[in-house]
């Protein structure tokens, strides 16, 4: 009999805790798999505890929420990555605006982490890559005075693919599409206020040639606020201090957690940021994160940090590095 062995087995398992299931399969089955999109995409939002329904304004919003996208300026082109023990992730995103609007497209990438498939006699014969994609195409507009709206389109794919010989695990590939829907709202009550609600990763269940049944794909929604403090003159030059407030749910909505973040800009260069995501106790993304960024003219670069979860027990604590250009 032959048999994987990778971290993989390690990552599946998180995945599936991350669910809340404590009796996630060893192997990476389709079923967990979908699970990736619960995962951060982007250095931003990580650093302010994942408190996005109400961020705007770069490329992050097509993966969390599209109504953001609608105050981009020009155009963007940003490259993502995360590392941390369920696997490393790398995503592109580009926005363009239009008459119509902002208009982005992504691909990201989870990979788990090859793995051998050994025979009775130990010897390797082949080795299994097993590898979540995800394509998005997002659109975000204005629509009167301080409302957005915004909807994105996502191809998804769990492939399980084998390189060299490997009968007994037999390469799996399974697909299915979900839709984000998001709107925003300006509010103008002494301090710039902006209310948010992403409802994410609604659509079809995916469809597994190789398991017999269809698995739904993890279907969320987010609500939450985001308000903007410019400190005075006297205090500090040209800094801006804001804070965010979420709580997130399925959309059966049985138990709403909370999460929330910070940001501290100096003169636009300079950025510290903070946040605490409040999850069920031993998922992978609860605790508190750390996040810095850096502008310089077009380029912008983030890097955060999360301090807690299952990542950071087993000593790899989930990193996340963007590079953001403006054009």
């Amino acid at each position: 009999m032959k048999r994987f062995r990778s971290r993989a087995d390690v990552a599946v398992l998180f995945l599936g805790l991350l669910a809340g299931n404590a009796n996630a399969q060893r192997r990476p089955a389709a079923a967990e798999a979908t699970l990736f999109l619960l995962l951060p995409v982007g250095a931003r939002a990580p650093g302010m505890g994942n408190a996005t329904a109400a961020a705007s304004g770069t490329t992050e919003g097509i993966f969390w929420n599209p109504a953001g996208l609608a105050t981009i300026g020009k155009r963007e082109v940003a490259l993502n990555h995360s590392q941390s023990v369920i696997g490393t992730g790398d995503a592109v995103a580009l926005a363009f605006r239009s008459r119509l609007g902002v208009t982005g497209v992504a691909g990201n990438v989870l990979d788990y982490g090859g793995g051998d498939v050994t025979g009775p006699d130990s010897v390797p014969s082949g080795q299994l890559f097993p590898r979540n994609v995800a394509v998005v195409v997002s659109h975000g507009a204005r629509v009167g005075k301080g409302l957005r709206i915004g909807a994105s389109y996502k191809y998804l794919q769990f492939r399980f693919d084998c390189s060299g010989e490997c009968p007994a695990v037999p390469s799996t590939l399974s697909s299915t599409s979900a839709f984000d829907l998001g709107l925003q709202y300006d509010l103008q009550l002494g301090l710039p206020i902006q209310l948010g609600v992403a409802f994410r990763n609604m659509g079809l269940r995916l469809a597994t040639s190789s398991e017999g049944d269809d698995q739904p794909v993890p279907s969320q929604i987010q609500v939450g606020a985001l308000v903007r403090y410019a400190v005075p003159k006297t205090v500090a030059n040209d800094a801006v201090v804001s804070l965010a407030v979420d709580v997130i749910d399925r959309l059966e909505v049985r138990r709403p957690l909370p999460r929330v973040g910070g940001e501290f800009v100096w003169e636009g260069t300079v950025s510290v940021r903070g946040g605490y995501v409040f999850e069920e106790r031993g998922t992978e993304s609860g605790g508190a994160s750390l996040g810095i960024g850096f502008s310089v003219r077009r380029l912008t670069i983030d890097f955060a940090r999360n301090f807690s979860g299952l990542s950071a027990d087993a000593g790899q604590p989930p990193a996340f590095l963007s590079l953001r250009v403006g054009f």
